[in-house]
């Protein structure tokens, strides 16, 4: 698939072994490409609902964090407007989306994948959560532990030894 006219690019990320690249377009749209390639893979997509009809949209909401798992490389994790957090698993041909339970009231800031633990996955957000998810629980899987802070929160990251999580506010 040919690659689109880039629409203000805002984010670029890669996996570790760099076989997967990502960014992230202004209109909220991810993009899956190779590293170095001029070739698009595909245009990931989260399902959206209204009126009880699901349709399938790129864009509308824009993502702030992009984070590929260091312990599962083809699952690719995207922070939302919308208080929600994004999940593709892009393994094979098509990739799939899984949504987690909008929990954060307002734009989530931040996503990141343990390091030492596979299915824990963390958020923050503008209204001063940091979430930790266990994926073991599924699609709309509830938070394991919240932490409130008093400021709004703008990034995280985890370290490599899976304990230590650096949370940026502003």
């Amino acid at each position: 698939m040919e690659r689109p006219k880039l629409r203000g690019l805002t984010t670029e990320r890669a996996d570790r072994a760099r076989r997967h690249g990502t960014l992230v377009l202004a209109d909220g749209a991810v993009l899956l490409h190779v590293p170095g390639s001029t070739d698009t893979l595909a245009e990931l997509s989260a399902p959206e609902v209204a009126n009880g009809r699901t349709a399938h949209h790129t864009g509308g909401l824009a993502k702030r964090s992009l984070c590929f798992s260091p312990l599962e490389p083809s699952l690719l994790a995207a922070a939302s407007d919308d208080g929600g957090v994004h999940l593709w698993s892009i393994r094979g041909e098509r990739p799939q989306h899984y949504a987690l339970a909008r929990r954060h009231a307002g734009p989530v800031a931040g996503v990141s994948f343990s390091t030492a633990s596979a299915p824990l996955l963390f958020s923050c957000g503008a209204d001063g959560q940091v979430l930790m998810w266990d994926r073991r629980a599924g699609e709309g899987a509830p938070e394991v532990q919240r932490a409130l802070l008093p400021s709004r929160l703008s990034c995280m990251a985890m370290r490599d030894d899976g304990v230590t999580m650096a949370v940026g506010a502003t």
